[in-house]
């Protein structure tokens, strides 16, 4: 791990890849932590190495990583969410951790973190998805009105597959 402190991007990459190897192969909490820290650093191209080496880790479906993602969704740090939201699009589509995870971002403070989950929602569900559909009907009776706004447009979203929506 002393590899992912190194200068030359190119070490870090592959030492981000061989844990990315090691957290498929065996439960290692450690390698998984420490590609996830990666995904915060303040450099773009260490992220962009970071979600190189988990995508495959995304794509298997790995309920630790598709959580520990999810969770960035609500980073402050728009790259940060921006990386979330690359490594999201490689979960199988329907994936109930990815739905949970981006379905609570609705309720966020920060509109621009609620407007990445509903952008990325929509990307990683089947139009109509019934469990999409129930994640963010939950909360059209949030006390709280940005998070209503943003379930119902969420809800519009889910609904249409994204159809005749603006991306902006």
């Amino acid at each position: 791990m002393a590899q992912l402190l190194l200068p030359d991007p190119e070490i870090r990459l592959a030492a981000m890849e061989a844990l990315a190897w090691i957290a498929d192969d065996w439960p290692h909490d450690g390698a998984l932590l420490a590609l996830m820290g990666q995904l915060e650093n303040h450099n773009p191209l260490t992220r962009q190495s970071a979600v190189r080496a988990l995508s495959r880790l995304m794509e298997g479906c790995s309920e630790h990583a598709v959580e520990a993602v999810g969770r960035l969704m609500a980073h402050p740090m728009q790259g940060v969410r921006q990386s979330a939201t690359q490594l999201l699009m490689h979960v199988k589509k329907g994936n109930s951790q990815a739905i949970a995870s981006l379905a609570s971002c609705l309720e966020h403070s920060d509109w621009q973190v609620r407007r990445d989950a509903m952008r990325t929602l929509v990307q990683v569900v089947d139009k109509g998805d019934a469990f999409a559909v129930a994640a963010v009907q939950s909360r059209l009776k949030h006390p709280e009105a940005h998070v209503r706004c943003a379930a119902e447009e969420a809800l519009k979203w889910v609904q249409t597959g994204g159809e005749g929506m603006c991306w902006l």
